[in-house]
């Protein structure tokens, strides 16, 4: 594999986050970004769409959803805007980024009561004995 190639980093970078090796993914990724912004005379966004992805599997949530914003962005671009496969990247980055932003912004809302547990069960009281009237 070529070192300086960012379309053979690339592929590397997206097999990595696809068997969950996050941290190579972005490394991998990260190098594959800077090699690529030079050759498509910007970012690529499979790179971003996948950083993307990387850095929200790794917990880096407010990053991963800036490189949301900068792939979308990035796609209002005419040369990416009707590329089939990129919009799927794109929308797989949306799902599992906004999917967990959601219950997080709805939970700041202060004038919201937080959940309330159910009231404990009473136990049953047990039957009477039999009374032995005769």
């Amino acid at each position: 594999m070529k070192p300086d190639s960012g379309a053979c980093l690339n592929t590397l970078g997206v097999a990595q986050y696809r068997v969950g090796e996050f941290q190579a993914a972005l490394e991998t990724l990260t190098r594959s970004k800077e090699l690529n912004g030079k050759d498509h005379d910007g970012e690529s966004p499979t790179d971003v769409a996948f950083l993307a992805m990387t850095l929200h599997q790794l917990g880096e949530t407010d990053k991963a959803h800036e490189r949301l914003l900068q792939l979308r962005k990035i796609m209002q671009q005419p040369k990416w805007s009707d590329d089939q496969e990129l919009m799927g990247f794109v929308e797989e980055a949306e799902a599992l980024i906004e999917a967990v932003r959601k219950p997080e912004e709805a939970s700041t809302d202060s004038n919201k009561e937080p959940p309330r547990a159910a009231p404990p069960k009473q136990p049953v009281p047990a039957p009477a004995p039999p009374s032995n009237k005769n």
